[in-house]
């Protein structure tokens, strides 16, 4: 399973450079194939929901040129990649596995092939699975991810996620009294090179029970950021929610 996704891994990189129709037109059928090939496996493998991917790449020792991330209990899993198909924004196709009781569900979150040859939306890539587990040891899973869009400008994503008979959104970071499933870092200007990545990077501490959303401050595309000025709005667990604590300078 390793050689054949890199195969397609390997064929979406080489037509991404092909500017002609056929080699447009081969890009897609790649993504396409790929996305299917991932959805015919969940379906007669289900073992690959907990297989390990050794190749070496680009997180946590995946395939290179594919993302696949699984939360620490093995609930969830999540295959994403970028589509090469378009020249500005950047769409990353996402198949999702997740656990409910002894049955593996697969579910589409993105996928270019519902747009044949047309242009979509900005779709994200995941990148890493947190998971914090409520007084009622429930697991809430913190699902990271980055998009990319026109202009090169990007931003970063924090989503609570958590599987009752499906995997969806929950509601768990209190912004004085207003519930929110996502927290998020817009116009970051990490990827125009005037911030490094880490510092626009929304940040967990270890244990899980803190999270630092950077404030971008410098909208500005010409000054570059005093590095001396970042700060960061923190969120605290308490058992059942992510509360609003204060705005931290560093």
């Amino acid at each position: 399973m390793e050689q054949t996704i890199g195969e397609y891994v390997d064929q979406i990189k080489e037509f991404a450079d092909d500017t002609t129709k056929e080699g447009k037109e081969s890009l897609w059928g790649a993504n396409i194939s790929l996305m299917s090939y991932l959805k015919s496996m969940a379906e007669l493998s289900p073992q690959i929901f907990t297989d390990e991917f050794h190749k070496v790449g680009d997180i946590d020792g995946n395939l290179n040129g594919i993302n696949i991330i699984s939360s620490e209990d093995k609930q969830v899993r999540l295959y994403c990649w970028d589509t090469w198909t378009s020249t500005g924004l950047h769409r990353f196709n996402t198949l999702a596995q997740y656990k409910v009781g002894d049955v593996i569900e697969t579910v589409t979150w993105a996928d270019i092939s519902e747009r044949p040859g047309k242009m979509g939306k900005v779709q994200d890539c995941f990148s890493e699975i947190n998971t914090v587990y409520d007084k009622n040891n429930n697991p809430i899973y913190l699902i990271m991810s980055f998009s990319i869009n026109e202009g090169n400008e990007g931003g970063h994503e924090l989503t609570a996620y958590t599987i009752d008979s499906l995997l969806s959104p929950k509601p768990v970071f209190n912004f004085y009294g207003e519930l929110k499933s996502a927290l998020k870092v817009s116009r970051d200007k990490a990827v125009r090179g005037l911030w490094t990545e880490d510092d626009t990077n929304i940040k967990i501490s270890p244990d899980g029970r803190s999270v630092y959303v950077p404030v971008v401050k410098n909208t500005n595309s010409k000054k570059l950021p005093n590095p001396n000025e970042k700060s960061y709005h923190v969120y605290q667990f308490n058992g059942t929610e992510f509360v609003y604590k204060e705005n931290l300078n560093n």
